[in-house]
């Protein structure tokens, strides 16, 4: 429908809206600190990537997951 401004927008306020529930599952699978989630599309092309940045080692601080 040609509508990708809108679908990146509601697509990005469900992604933020749950932070939680992506950072928590890869701190428990990893054992690492998430210090960043960024979430993009490209919805012309039907891709998607989920990106999380961790703490050094030593340095955690709190999680992105916790910020919400």
């Amino acid at each position: 429908m040609g509508e990708h401004d809108r679908l990146r927008e509601a697509r990005m306020l469900f992604q933020y809206a749950t932070v939680k529930e992506f950072v928590e599952p890869v701190e428990e699978i990893t054992g690492r600190t998430v210090r960043s989630f960024i979430s993009g599309l490209d919805s012309q092309e039907g891709v998607a990537a989920e990106m999380f940045v961790f703490y050094p080692r030593g340095e955690e601080r709190t999680s992105r997951g916790a910020k919400w």
